[in-house]
């Protein structure tokens, strides 16, 4: 019982400034108290008491092909301890009947009694279970991580998510980023805890009313507010995470509360640090095989650092944008992904009458069209360098957007927006998963239908939106494609529905969003993906896929297709022989998306478009 106290105690105190003696007093009631007011948390927010003194979960993160971040926090139940050791096991199945490593990390209230292990020695591309353990035999919950693959991999595929306010609604898509069975890692592009509350989206708010952090404790005290809610524990647990800091996350203005920031977002985060000794450098690299490269970069704290030219301010600064190219330079995979925490693309509201959003002539002078002069030595070096298949992926904003990447948006001499000709990357923006946009703004359905038409309409590069809507985005990507996927969850209250809201493919040396059958005249020149004794083709399909086996079989054999998840979609039992004419599946039926095909157990990824 003292120990689960001691819980409630530390993430109550956010809400209050008490005299210590105060504190120390309030540590046999279950709630702090103020004044004479407990203090009474929302629905759906609770520790994890099975797993007593981890009652905060397990996360992992920043995998690499042979490493990943553990991470854990634990709540010593003797508070005169200094500190406290944790013994770490990583195995190959969730019974742990095959450890294959083990350990133990020193923990302290210095580090906020955050765990983390940078496990190494690992095999890439596999799975791993891992759990924690105290001196007295008490385990936590137990986690799921993976590697990052090396060489030829057919597909990875990203959660990407954003702006999730715990205080604004119900942490609905976590929950549904949780159950998906077939990701690489979840990657969160920015404002992962909120220093405040929307007026207008107080939805899970506990008493007293929540301050915003103004120390180092008080930043580490709201982190672990928001690992009561067990669905963000949930999807914390199932899958590596990689992340970087936004303005809500990390203060920038003030320089003690700024270091403070940082160093609670470095010690609840399951992400590895660069550089220990500057707690600001969060840029940094991932390879997930010959498929994906994935930049994070930052661009709240080096913004104005240095000059592209006299008078002319970097977002990046100079230190950065060196080290982005040169990354962009010296990369051989298939895909490069450029993750930033606000919008790349222009996001123009020229004309519009005030609405109560934008700045000026466009959404917003903190993103990217605030500094337009880098935006385009960065999308000119990518022209100029004739690197391919550039994706860019943000949050910030609140709302999904699907944008062209051209050099000049609005010259139609350069870039074609009826089919996207011109472009020289591609941009995801998902939404939040629970910040409020448009509708909790108080803009009524019409006014909003109106404004997206209107952004649509100024925005030729622009081939989506949606204003109003919270979840989560994927990513999938093959050598040949890539699949964008926006998923929709309610936020207002507990739920297990969600809703796809956009889908979208990205093929392979064309930089540009598909459009629509009707708005381009042929999709691209269909390939022949070749598998072990069997070729497939077209691919991309839309109607049918072709097989055609290419070595004998001396018994029968099953052809088989299957979704992303394993789900058989299709069977055929095909006889003893040579097969000359090619086995036809009809695909028609099935939603656009990313299949597999197998045959002899060896499997090729296909799209359906």
């Amino acid at each position: 019982m003292f120990a689960s106290t001691v819980v409630w105690y530390r993430v109550a105190y956010m809400y209050c400034a008490l005299p210590v003696f105060y504190l120390v007093a309030c540590l046999v009631c279950p709630f702090l108290l103020r004044g004479q007011t407990a203090v009474s948390y929302p629905p759906r927010m609770y520790a994890d008491s099975l797993h007593a003194p981890f009652y905060l979960g397990v996360a992992s993160g920043d995998p690499l092909p042979d490493r990943v971040i553990i991470w854990t926090h634990i709540t010593p139940s003797n508070p005169d301890v200094t500190a406290v050791s944790v013994n770490w096991q990583v195995a190959a199945d969730s019974l742990f009947t095959t450890i294959l490593q083990s350990g133990a990390v020193f923990t302290s209230a210095q580090i906020d009694w955050t765990v983390k292990a940078d496990v190494t020695a690992l095999l890439p591309n596999n799975t791993y279970y891992y759990r924690f353990s105290d001196e007295e035999g008490n385990t936590s919950a137990t986690g799921k991580t993976k590697t990052a693959p090396t060489g030829n991999v057919p597909v990875v595929k990203f959660a990407i998510a954003s702006c999730s306010s715990i205080f604004s609604g119900y942490f609905n898509a976590y929950n549904q980023i949780a159950q998906l069975t077939d990701l690489n890692c979840v990657i969160h592009l920015g404002d992962y805890i909120y220093d405040s509350v929307d007026p207008d989206e107080q939805v899970r708010l506990p008493e007293p009313y929540p301050q915003g952090p103004q120390n180092l404790q008080q930043w580490r005290n709201r982190h672990a507010y928001y690992l009561l809610d067990p669905d963000l524990r949930a999807a914390r647990q199932q899958h590596p995470w990689v992340a970087i800091w936004d303005n809500h996350d990390v203060e920038r203005n003030d320089p003690a509360d700024a270091t403070g920031s940082r160093q609670a977002f470095w010690e609840y985060l399951p992400i590895r640090q660069p550089d220990t000794l500057q707690n600001q450098l969060i840029y940094r690299p991932f390879r997930f095989g010959n498929l994906v490269q994935l930049l994070l970069t930052d661009i709240l704290l080096h913004r104005n650092e240095s000059e592209i030219e006299p008078g002319i301010p970097s977002m990046l600064g100079q230190t950065q944008y060196n080290w982005l190219t040169n990354q962009l330079l010296n990369n051989p995979a298939t895909w490069r992904v450029i993750g930033s925490q606000k919008m790349v693309g222009t996001w123009s509201i020229a004309g519009l009458p005030p609405i109560g959003f934008g700045d000026g002539d466009v959404a917003d002078l903190n993103s990217w069209d605030g500094f337009p002069q880098e935006r385009l030595r960065v999308l000119q070096f990518l022209a100029n360098n004739n690197l391919q298949n550039n994706v860019f992926i943000s949050g910030d904003a609140h709302v999904s957007r699907l944008v062209d990447l051209p050099l000049y948006p609005f010259d139609t001499l350069s870039y074609n927006p009826a089919t996207g000709q011109g472009s020289v990357a591609v941009e995801m923006l998902p939404t939040s998963i629970s910040r409020g946009n448009f509708d909790e703004a108080g803009l009524p359905a019409t006014i909003v239908n109106a404004i997206s038409t209107a952004f649509a309409n100024l925005n030729p590069h622009e081939v989506f939106n949606q204003l109003t809507q919270h979840g989560y985005g994927l990513l999938s990507f093959t050598p040949d494609s890539l699949l964008a996927e926006i998923w929709y969850c309610p936020i207002l209250t507990q739920s297990a529905a969600q809703t796809l809201g956009a889908r979208w493919v990205c093929f392979s040396g064309q930089n540009h969003w598909r459009r629509t059958v009707t708005s381009v005249a042929a999709p691209p020149q269909p390939q022949i993906t070749i598998g072990k004794d069997f070729t497939v083709y077209p691919n991309p399909a839309s109607q049918t896929f072709y097989v055609k086996i290419t070595a004998p079989f001396t018994t029968s054999q099953s052809l088989r297709l299957t979704d992303a998840q394993g789900k058989i979609l299709i069977s055929q039992t095909l006889m003893p022989g040579i097969l000359h004419t090619p086995v036809a599946l009809s695909v028609a039926h099935l939603p656009a998306g990313l299949y597999r095909i197998y045959w002899q157990e060896q499997p090729v990824t296909v799209v359906k478009w």
